[in-house]
């Protein structure tokens, strides 16, 4: 069976100055873990180009 996991790179630096970065594995069990992260990223975001940052770092 072939392994379905995907990985996420997902970068925080516009969000969060410190520039962390974590993998998120996209799982069927964390996706909502994920969606609540980026959701929460997004109501940080101070501006449109935050928002943007978040956008590319979760889909490349």
């Amino acid at each position: 069976m072939p392994d379905q996991t995907k990985m996420v790179t997902h970068h925080m630096g516009a969000v969060h100055p410190n520039e962390e970065s974590f993998a998120v594995n996209a799982t069927a069990g964390n996706l909502e873990a994920l969606e609540a992260s980026l959701l929460a990223e997004i109501a940080a975001a101070s501006d449109e180009a935050a928002i943007e940052a978040v956008r590319v770092s979760a889909l490349g």
